[in-house]
């Protein structure tokens, strides 16, 4: 069921796989369940095929057929649920169907929809403020649960569905109800590439793990501290993988190992950070671990002291330089750099001769130690390569037998493999990193972000002579705002990073942009400057206004006064004390405002 066409089906199965698992720890009796709820769809015969066929279809299954004939075998010995069935060679008889079933499912199915699909529906909605069509719907649904189911995926909401998944990131039952999945995820991976969960397979065995540059740069702590924690999580494992085997067998069991060509990535990791100091040309988009190379150290000395105590910690964790190189003329029959392999992989996945050849060299390399992939068990594989570059592990998958054994893989896909095989489960023990599916959607935020915006850069930078300095100035300021570190992301800010998702426009987009806010601060500049001529001429006129009222109103005391003087003069009360008291008293109260003037006058000279 590669195109999920169960879609949440698919997410509940594998979260109440990982419940009855929990609460029974017998691998067997839970797949056996899932095989009694199908035994209903079939005629009165079917076979371990059919079985396998019908996991797959309905829940999206990929379980090994030795598992499924265990499960059968315990169907038979116990008589689950009420269930008979006769074995005739390779064909099985079912003699009572069962007469109950098991809701589980289907109630986790709907749980899982109203608490995780139809949020998320309104949360892309909030984010783009558009209505989604059906269609859309669907693709959403799609690209949650190939996300959830560890599949490859780059959609078109990949980045909202991060987004969304970070932003629950303090809802402990949302993330409670993703363990179950991701833990049911992990068991049928581990049934797939390792059968039972136990470590019994490791005796008298032993796995070789080559580690790739940024997975070292990740146990140093130079890509961060998530990765860190990651990296910190999957020793966790291996150690506790080794003290068993060697309580119970007296062997150790995982070797941790990087190749000679790793050792010089490095070292010219290291020499490119002492060149940028020396020469003062700091690339404006640096990596996670060039970044932290670069901040630490302020001259070439320190970048080589770093270079030093990083080696020093790479082998105090028992990390050793392997020895042996692959040889491509001695070893041809394994080899699969040769050029048609190189052509093919230029065209699918658009790299360059030089990263092509050493993709397929490295697939070559894991080929030649261990002379084939015919290999299916992990434990018995003997040596595998674990990296962080996606396109790595996609072209490993290209040439590799699809039930084979993996080459390379992640180092969170080993993780949760040695955690299935120590028999660990999600409620009982401290689960490692690699299960947490908010850890992930802020690792693969940032990833495509960063991605997104190293591409624009390099688009920009090309043919760009006609530029001035301050408009390439500006356009790498904007594209810096976008930039984001993994351990920045959380619930509380993940919306406004999101809401600075434009620095991921083109130099096109930014002009425009910058050329439409451009004529809008006119615009409002504008405006602004009509509001205030307004406001002063509202001012002017009130204080003009006011002055008059003033004039008015002197003027009509005075009037009045000397009309009374007229008045008083001709009716021969002129000569009275009365009149003489009223006289002084208002030419005292006129000339009052005259010496107030006068003394302000004199203050100032």
């Amino acid at each position: 069921m590669n195109d999920i066409n169960k879609k949440t089906m698919a997410l509940a199965a594998r979260s109440v796989f990982a419940e009855m698992y929990n609460n029974k720890k017998d691998i067997y009796i839970v797949v056996a369940e899932y095989i009694v709820r199908l035994l209903a769809s079939f005629d009165v015969t079917f076979t371990i095929d059919d079985i396998k066929d019908k996991l797959e279809i309905e829940y999206g299954f990929s379980i090994p057929q030795a598992v499924i004939k265990t499960a059968i075998k315990v169907i038979l010995k116990k008589k689950l649920y009420g269930t008979d069935i006769i074995k005739n060679g390779i064909t099985y008889s079912i003699i009572k169907y069962p007469n109950k079933f098991d809701d589980a499912i289907d109630e986790k199915n709907s749980y899982l929809k109203n608490n995780l699909l139809y949020p998320l529906f309104d949360y892309i909605y909030e984010r783009i403020k558009k209505q989604l069509s059906e269609n859309e719907k669907n693709k959403i649904e799609t690209e949650l649960c190939l996300y959830l189911l560890d599949k490859s995926i780059e959609g078109d909401y990949s980045n909202l569905i991060s987004g969304y998944l970070v932003s629950k990131e303090q809802d402990e039952e949302f993330k409670k109800s993703l363990s179950f999945v991701r833990e049911g995820v992990i068991l049928e991976t581990g049934l797939k590439y390792t059968g039972e969960p136990s470590i019994s397979q490791y005796k008298d065995c032993k796995l070789d793990i080559f580690l790739d540059t940024e997975i070292l740069f990740s146990a140093s702590g130079l890509n961060g501290i998530v990765f860190k924690n990651l990296f910190d999580s999957f020793y966790e494992q291996v150690d506790a993988v080794n003290k068993e085997t060697q309580r119970k067998f007296k062997n150790k069991y995982i070797y941790l190992y990087y190749t000679g060509d790793v050792e010089e990535e490095i070292c010219n990791y290291f020499k490119r950070a002492e060149k940028s100091i020396e020469l003062n040309q700091i690339d404006p988009f640096p990596k996670e671990a060039m970044r932290n190379i670069l901040n630490k150290c302020k001259t070439s000395d320190a970048v080589v002291s770093m270079k030093v105590d990083f080696f020093k910690y790479i082998n105090k964790k028992h990390i050793n330089l392997y020895s042996e190189k692959y040889n491509k003329e001695n070893e041809k029959q394994y080899n699969y750099a040769y050029k048609e392999n190189i052509d093919e992989i230029k065209k699918d996945f658009e790299l360059s001769d030089a990263d092509a050849y050493k993709h397929l060299c490295i697939v070559s390399f894991i080929n030649k130690l261990r002379k084939d992939f015919s290999i299916k068990n992990i434990d018995l594989s003997r040596y595998i390569y674990v990296t962080g570059k996606n396109i790595r592990l996609s072209v490993a998958k290209k040439y590799v037998e699809k039930d084979g054994c993996v080459a390379i893989t992640s180092l969170d896909w080993l993780t949760n493999i040695f955690w299935y095989r120590l028999n660990k489960g999600v409620l009982n023990e401290k689960r490692p990193l690699s299960f947490d599916a908010v850890t992930k959607a802020k690792i693969l935020f940032a990833s495509e972000r960063d991605e997104s915006i190293t591409r624009r850069y390099n688009d920009f930078i090309k043919d760009r002579n006609d530029l001035m300095e301050d408009e390439i100035s500006a356009y790498v300021y904007e594209l810096k705002q976008g930039c984001v570190r993994v351990d920045e992301i959380n619930s509380e800010n993940i919306d406004v990073i999101q809401d600075t998702y434009f620095a991921n426009e083109s130099f096109e987009d930014f002009e425009k942009r910058k050329k439409q806010e451009a004529l809008e601060r006119r615009k409002e500049q504008k405006e602004l400057e009509e509001l205030r001529e307004y406001r002063e001429k509202v001012e002017t006129d009130k204080l003009i206004r006011c002055q008059r009222k003033k004039i008015v109103k002197k003027s009509c005391i005075f009037i009045a006064f000397f009309c009374g003087l007229i008045v008083a003069y001709q009716s021969n009360v002129w000569n009275t004390s009365l009149m003489q008291f009223l006289v002084v008293v208002f030419a005292l109260f006129s000339a009052f405002p005259l010496f107030r003037k006068a003394k302000k006058w004199l203050r100032n000279l």
